[in-house]
């Protein structure tokens, strides 16, 4: 099983959408190798060996739960620990 936190529905056709995927890349700390449509992620997976690919698209199920965990003082604090201390201090989260 191969877990994708996101999936871009198409790549961006002109300059305002490639500027809105850069910011949030950045925003989300994202690395630009972890951009992908669905096209590009199921080609990285058959070049890395994996057969009979099948992507499911759950985003329906899990978006509006991950914003509102994200909101939690406490989530934001446990991200600290695993992503460092500077990524929210540099945001200015709290």
């Amino acid at each position: 099983m191969c877990l994708a936190d996101f999936i871009l529905k198409r790549e961006p056709r002109n300059l305002q959408e490639k500027a809105v995927v850069e910011i949030t890349r950045h925003l989300w700390h994202v690395p630009k190798d972890n951009y992908d449509t669905l096209e590009s992620y199921q080609n990285k997976l058959e070049r890395s060996g994996f057969k009979n690919i099948v992507i499911q698209e759950r985003g329906e199920q899990t978006i509006v739960g991950y914003y509102f965990e994200q909101k939690i003082k406490e989530t934001r604090k446990e991200h600290i620990i695993l992503r460092g201390i500077e990524v929210f201090y540099d945001k200015q989260v709290f």
